[in-house]
């Protein structure tokens, strides 16, 4: 992926860029899927994302920070917000 796919991909699922990059809110769950030589490495529960201008910066719940080129990424996982879900086959008012 590039940096403008992956801003473009970030935008549209509301999230903003700051100054620390694009946080992933509590509610949501990101995972990111990157290339690693003969095996995908998803990195889960990301809260941060930057995307530098040479590389992309991910950061997950633990604190623990990864370092991935753009050509590495292959895609990204992002779930709805928990007030977006579907409350099921439900008969409540």
């Amino acid at each position: 992926m590039t940096r403008e796919i992956l801003a473009l991909a970030l935008e549209s699922e509301g999230l903003q860029a700051g100054n620390q990059g694009y946080a992933v809110p509590e509610n949501r769950e990101a995972t990111f899927y990157v290339a690693s030589p003969g095996d995908l490495f998803p990195i889960e529960r990301v809260s941060r994302v930057e995307l530098r201008e040479k590389l992309i910066l991910l950061e997950n719940a633990k604190r623990e920070r990864f370092f991935f080129a753009y050509e590495d990424v292959l895609g990204v996982r992002l779930l709805g917000s928990a007030g977006a879900r579907a409350a099921g086959p439900g008969f409540g008012r």
